[in-house]
């Protein structure tokens, strides 16, 4: 299970209603479009790799994003969770995005923590090639007799066919007594030329929080590169009530980024 915890990492049955403004909810079906690569539609709505049968029992949400001044789409998402439902794995992908409205179709499905089906978990191991560095924070060692808990948040980026090309993760356990441990990790995808151009972190008493930019030169145009920057994978707890709240930011800029989608996966006590 600890495999699963650190591969994996985002989101919770709630957090449907915290994503940004939230048009609507139905369930994924076997009807619903399988798609093996990223493409763009003769309206110009991008489909990104997604099939109902790896992500069972998932609901389509839509979601209108942030436009800025100069134009571009983000979105963001956060979200809370207590302690007293059991652990939980959530998972969200993204499986449309309309340039022209800012809004984008996103598959989410939460399963308790003891029962992940095996065709998820396989969908959140990186693949061969995949670089991951790490680095920990503590504040000390937690009493035997203290209550623990455990939260992952894992925000990342797709390539057309569906490969994780950068990711941030934040670790955190912490205890009622006010002790904690705060493992951060950044993964990127070096065959087809990604790297990672900076790194840092966050540790406070109540906080975890991973950053992390990366680029690829060679993705579309050999002479124009594509970025991805992950401003915000944050965990914040309560020692009092084993509580954590959690957001992910993500932006992808440059050539084709267009074609690479967000994803992130949630573990909550």
């Amino acid at each position: 299970m600890r495999r699963l915890q650190t591969a994996a990492s985002a989101l919770v049955a709630a957090a449907t209603a915290a994503l940004v403004l939230t048009a609507g909810v139905a369930p994924a079906s076997a009807d619903t479009e399988v798609v093996t690569e990223a493409y763009i539609d003769a309206s110009g709505v991008v489909h990104y790799p997604f099939d109902p049968a790896a992500l069972p029992g998932a609901s389509i949400v839509t979601q209108n994003g942030l436009t800025s001044r100069v134009g571009d789409c983000s979105f963001n998402a956060t979200g809370s969770d207590s302690a007293s439902e059991g652990p939980t794995l959530t998972v969200g992908q993204e499986v449309t995005f309309d340039p022209a409205t800012c809004t984008r179709e996103l598959a989410l499905v939460t399963y308790p923590l003891s029962d992940v089906p095996a065709v998820v978990s396989a969908t959140l191991e990186p693949e061969d090639g995949w670089v991951q560095e790490e680095a920990t924070a503590s504040s000390g060692e937690v009493s035997g007799r203290a209550t623990t808990w455990f939260a992952s948040l894992n925000a990342r980026v797709q390539d057309p066919v569906g490969i994780h090309v950068s990711s941030t993760t934040t670790e955190r356990t912490w205890s009622s007594t006010g002790t904690w441990n705060n493992v951060h990790r950044w993964g990127w995808y070096t065959p087809t030329g990604w790297s990672r151009l900076s790194n840092s972190q966050v540790d406070t008493s109540t906080v975890g929080d991973t950053l992390g930019t990366f680029r690829n030169v060679a993705f579309c145009n050999p002479f124009a590169a594509t970025d991805t920057n992950h401003s915000r994978t944050r965990l914040q707890t309560s020692s009092a009530s084993g509580g954590v709240t959690w957001g992910y930011t993500m932006n992808k800029s440059g050539d084709c980024s267009e074609l690479l989608s967000y994803h992130y996966s949630l573990i909550t006590p």
